[in-house]
């Protein structure tokens, strides 16, 4: 029998072909092509323009030389950003989309975990329904929506922080902000509703009778316990993360992988939406494979790995 880690690496590297192969050919798809409003140039340097980049092949043929590129981990030139290379312009911008998703990922996971918890230990309080109303507020709202109530706020209102640009850390507080808020609200209900039912178990019945303190009870006992669906959480709240960063970066005009997706897709600049594309899918995979490792390292039950 194959060896359930090399059955998990197999089926991603089919997952990244499938996605290449989708990519490509919904982009060939859509209506216009790259240079169609390019209006300045003659008939004969749109031909060499179009022979440049083998637009002139067949589809097929386009398709096999663009799946070779992408094996050999060579995804050409962009066709916007002429003789400039897409692996540069990812190299570019990964860091400030990197810093965004895991800026944000850090500030919903803690702050949903410490809220889960507290409210687990307060429950049905008022502050246990507070707590609640708030994460169904924070899940009601898109990103986009809580992005513009917060430069209204803190920008305009208060004028503490920056409503757009790059440059400073300043920059990044209220993208993080308005990215995180609906993943730490789905991550303290998680969170929250996993503790109560640890809390009631006879192991922490017991535990709680011999006088265990409670900050070593939850450290110890609940908080491990009551990750399991976290964890399990965590890759398509990865996923979330990504396609929310793509919104959020335009709003806040930061110079990311997002901008450079969308414009891509505006312009029909093939290989830089595929190389985008392909970048997000490997970053996903690798991300909801990492989750699965922990998630069968915290609950013994989970034999994802062996």
């Amino acid at each position: 029998m194959k060896s359930p880690v090399l059955k998990r690496v197999r089926d991603f590297f089919l997952t990244l072909i499938a996605v290449h192969a989708a990519t490509f050919f919904l982009l060939r798809a859509a209506r216009g092509g790259p240079f169609d409003a390019e209006r300045e140039f003659s008939p004969q340097v749109l031909a060499a323009l179009r022979e440049k980049y083998y637009l002139h092949e067949s589809l097929i043929q386009q398709y096999g030389r663009s799946l070779w590129g992408f094996i050999r981990g060579d995804f050409g030139s962009s066709m916007r950003y002429r003789d400039v290379e897409v692996g540069h312009l990812i190299w570019e911008a990964m860091p400030v989309s990197l810093t965004l998703g895991l800026g944000a990922f850090v500030l919903a996971f803690s702050t949903g975990v410490s809220a889960g918890l507290w409210a687990a230990h307060h429950q049905k309080k008022r502050r246990d329904s507070g707590l609640k109303m708030a994460s169904t507020l924070a899940l009601a709202l898109p990103n986009f929506v809580i992005a513009g109530l917060a430069i209204a706020l803190f920008s305009f209102g208060f004028g503490w922080l920056p409503p757009a640009g790059f440059g400073r850390a300043s920059h990044y507080v209220l993208p993080i902000l308005s990215l995180s808020l609906p993943f730490a609200a789905q991550i303290f209900r998680l969170t929250r509703h996993s503790a109560i039912e640890v809390l009631a178990t006879p192991a922490i019945l017991s535990a709680r009778g011999k006088g265990l303190p409670t900050l070593a009870l939850y450290r110890r006992h609940v908080l491990p316990l009551a990750l399991v669906p976290v964890i399990a959480f965590l890759g398509p709240a990865t996923a979330g993360l990504l396609t929310g960063s793509l919104v959020i970066e335009q709003v806040f005009a930061l110079p990311g992988l997002g901008s450079h997706f969308v414009q891509s897709a505006l312009n029909r600049d093939y290989t830089l939406a595929l190389g985008i594309t392909f970048f997000y899918t490997a970053l996903l995979g690798t991300l909801t494979m990492t989750a699965d490792l922990l998630l069968s390292r915290l609950d013994p039950r989970m034999k994802l790995w062996d």
